[in-house]
């Protein structure tokens, strides 16, 4: 601005009478000393002269006389459209004959950089008023306009940071009481209207606060404290609650000390305050409860030496089942040491030693029990342990003496009992032996249980995984029809699937949750190839021999996951040789009389029995007693699964039969599986249902799973073979398609999905719709699905078991619709 003004006042000085034209451009020479850009022109507009200053603004050194109105390359109006030269400031102030001021502009430079100035034109004339020319100073204001920018920039950052955060903002002018809140100021106080006083600001309050908040405002003005305070707002919270406001600001003053201004923020803390209420309750909860609890507990805080090790604790709270278990009486114990109060616990090591490691190793918790003698405090504790943090831990005890004394001694008069027992009467051994036995398959029919459980998630997991492959594979294969080499592979995919399949079939065998395709099996035959395959697989210090009774009736079973078993037991066996030994297999026939009582339990009637002898290092009574137990291995980490043996008992069983383990060290192990004689030809499944039909009519399916991947795979071959397929991700989706009155002539559902099982699914859908067809998908036939076949809840559905090729689903479909009642059974009563 300086610049510009001693470039008018020279101006002034250059235009005193007649010979202005020559004086303005024998001044030019002293105008180079300005940073303000100058130049003139003739009566036409062509430029006659100008300083070093528009040489820099123009970026380039236009030609004297040629040039018209001004040096610039291009030239932009402010909002940055183009501009003609011939519309510029100084040829508008030609035409108009008057200077004109103010006028600004954008000049781009013949490198395209661009520079913002306000121009100052005005004619130049003689004695007489005739103008010969014009004089313009430029002005460069690229420097303001990126400070205007950077302050925009700024205070929209600003402004955009207090509305995300929802804060907000106010000032208040103390001379005329006006204040300015922003937006989100009066959206807090629930005000609308736009300008209002300091006394305004009350109404918004609570009344119970109104006086509080007065003396609090009355305070930061005249005692030039700061404002800061919670109070509560007199509109409440959206749901009915209090709502809580936090006002923060201060108060300027001016060079004589008199407060002008006051300005700070806003805040909603009505969620903070309700959890530090909550927290507060807690607090005085945990307080009470612990002032009632016949538990000892103290919060102990670490006492450091100097090279930072724990050299003891100090009680920070002990409650008064603390304080009488260690016959405190009413003295209180915060400040204590725990050592000075305890000093023998430093070498008992589930006291103090076990609190250190919880603090420096984040080991040692858990509740145990110990046995304390010391400081006239004796007796049983169960004593836990938790690191609060890095500082403190937290301590529960609790005495257990007259507890543990009760348990001994029922253990001694049981003990007693039991002798008692063993002496007067053998005849009860039988009976003691049965119900052994019976504790025993108890035991592992509830261990089998619970890995059910985990197989059952397992098998549904993996059956939708090959449920995608082969559904994959089938589009592939309809696609790619026609091409032999892509039809090679699809069939490479479809026999690594039923692989898949195969596999969960058998850990669903060993944990009695899957479906044996049960069959009769000539032991001859089966040995044979069995012994075809250990050839390829075992070491040759391995002799196998084979002892086959001459003869043998067909058994009874899965053929492929029987000859897995052997495998695998004949594999334990060559492991249990390193340094080579026999193995032998025999097979016999053995006959159960009604009424006798058989070793593994097994019903009356006639069996196979297959028996594999090893010359093995064998096993010890700790490792017989879990051999079959899941997951239990004695190999090598990498080296062993744990599930061989379980998977055999759980398919013996499974099929009928028992599995029997007899080891001991340095004398081998001989494993008896027991399988029912096959006295007639069992059901057969039906076979796999061949390629993927067109049927042609337009029937609407409704398909519920809550797997993605199987949704669009199943829709797009059931779309392929004519049908209209609708898609459901859940239960409540296809609850909600129902209700909407979509048009569906059949529903399949897997069993397995959050929020609503497929049986549920069914039950509400024919409530809804009674008699609409539906399917359910299931890797295995559990007791919820049995328990809904039986049911007389009119429930009726097909079963599909997964995973399923598609298909034998658009056979099925098939079925249901053409109104197969083998395909849709009616639901029977009973259990």
């Amino acid at each position: 601005m300086g610049h510009r003004r001693r470039g008018e006042a020279m101006l002034q000085d250059m235009l005193p009478g007649p010979s202005t034209m020559a004086s303005v451009t024998a001044h030019l020479g002293l105008l180079e000393a300005l940073s303000v850009a100058i130049y003139t022109t003739d009566a036409e507009g062509r430029i006659t002269a100008y300083n070093e200053a528009a040489v820099t603004l123009w970026g380039w050194r236009p030609p004297l006389g040629t040039t018209r109105w001004c040096g610039s390359w291009r030239l932009f109006r402010p909002d940055g459209t183009p501009m003609a030269h011939d519309d510029c400031p100084i040829a508008a102030a030609m035409r108009e004959g008057r200077p004109l001021r103010g006028n600004e502009a954008i000049a781009e430079r013949p490198d395209g950089t661009r520079v913002a100035f306000i121009s100052y034109p005005a004619p130049l004339r003689d004695p007489v008023g005739r103008v010969l020319g014009m004089v313009n100073v430029l002005v460069d204001i690229s420097g303001r306009k990126t400070t205007e920018a950077a302050l925009a920039a700024s205070e929209a950052r600003l402004r955009l940071a207090t509305e995300c955060a929802g804060i907000g903002t106010w000032e208040e002018d103390l001379r005329t009481g006006r204040g300015q809140w922003s937006a989100e100021s009066m959206a807090l106080l629930g005000i609308d209207r736009a300008n209002f006083t300091a006394d305004d600001c009350v109404e918004p309050v609570h009344p119970a606060d109104r006086a509080m908040v007065a003396e609090a405002w009355q305070r930061a003005v005249e005692g030039g404290e700061h404002f800061d305070l919670t109070f509560r707002s007199a509109r409440p919270a959206g749901d009915g609650s209090e709502r809580w406001l936090l006002a923060r600001g201060r108060a300027e003053r001016d060079a004589a000390g008199v407060p002008v201004r006051a300005a700070g923020v806003l805040f909603d803390v009505t969620a903070r305050h309700r959890v530090e209420a909550a927290l507060r309750e807690s607090e005085a909860r945990f307080r009470a409860s612990q002032e009632l609890s016949p538990v000892a507990f103290a919060i102990l805080r670490a006492v450091r030496a100097e090279q930072g090790a724990v050299a003891d604790f100090e009680f920070e709270y002990a409650n008064p089942a603390c304080l009488g278990m260690l016959r405190a009486g009413g003295r209180q114990l915060q400040g204590r040491r725990l050592l000075s109060w305890l000093p023998d616990s430093r070498e008992h090591p589930l006291l103090f030693p076990r609190f250190v490691r919880m603090l420096t190793e984040g080991r040692g918790g858990g509740e145990v029990e110990l046995h304390y003698n010391a400081a006239g405090i004796s007796g049983w504790f169960r004593t836990g342990a938790v690191a609060i943090d890095a500082e403190r831990i937290a301590v529960s005890a609790e005495d257990i003496t007259q507890r543990k004394e009760t348990r001994e001694a029922l253990a001694r008069s049981h003990a007693e009992l039991e002798r008692l027992v063993e002496e007067r009467t053998t005849a009860l051994l039988r009976e003691s032996e049965e119900r052994r036995y019976a504790e025993k398959a108890m035991r592992q029919s509830e261990n089998l249980a619970a890995l059910g459980q985990l197989a059952g998630g397992v098998a549904h997991d993996f059956n939708n995984i090959l449920q995608i492959v082969e559904n994959c594979t089938t589009l592939l294969d309809c696609e790619l029809e026609g091409d032999v080499g892509a039809r090679e592979y699809t069939e490479m995919i479809f026999g690594a699937a039923e692989r898949g399949n195969a596999i969960t079939r058998r850990l669903l065998a060993f944990a009695h949750r899957g479906d044996l395709r049960r069959e009769r099996i000539d032991p001859v035959t089966l040995l044979g190839d069995v012994r075809h395959v250990l050839a390829h697989t075992l070491a040759s210090p391995v002799v196998v021999h084979f002892e086959i009774r001459p003869n043998l009736p067909a058994l009874l079973a899965d053929r492929g996951q029987l000859e897995t078993v052997l495998i695998n037991l004949a594999v334990n066996a060559r492991d249990a040789m390193p340094e080579g030994g026999t193995l032998t297999f025999v097979a016999t026939v053995e006959e159960i009389q009604a009424g006798q009582a058989h070793l593994m339990g097994l019903d009356p009637g006639p069996y196979v029995r297959l028996t594999l002898r090893d010359t093995g290092v064998g096993m010890d009574e700790t490792t017989l007693t879990r051999a079959c137990e899941p997951f239990f291995t004695t190999k090598q980490r990498g080296h062993g699964t744990g599930l061989g043996l379980s998977m055999a008992r759980g398919f013996a069983e499974q099929s009928g039969g028992a599995l029997l383990i007899e080891s001991a060290p340095g004398q081998g192990t001989i494993v008896t599986l027991w399988l029912p004689r096959a006295d007639r030809a069992p059901e057969q499944a039906s076979p796999r249902p061949g390629g993927m039909k067109v049927l042609g009519a337009a029937r609407r399916v409704l398909f519920v799973d809550d797997e993605g991947a199987i949704r669009r795979t199943v829709g797009t071959s059931l779309q392929k073979a004519g049908f209209v397929a609708h898609l459901a991700e859940g239960g409540w989706e296809a609850l909600a398609l129902l209700d909407a009155g979509e048009t569906v002539d059949v529903m399949v559902t897997d069993l397995v999905m959050p929020g609503m099982s497929g049986i549920g699914l069914i039950h509400q859908a024919q409530v809804r719709r009674p008699g609409l067809p539906a399917i359910l998908l299931t890797g295995y036939v559990g007791e919820d699905v049995q328990q809904a076949m039986r049911s007389e809840t009119g429930v009726r559905f097909a079963l599909l078991r997964k995973p399923i090729s598609v298909p034998e689903l658009i056979d099925r479909i098939s079925e249901v619709l053409a109104g197969d009642p083998a395909a849709l059974p009616e639901p029977r009563p009973g259990g």
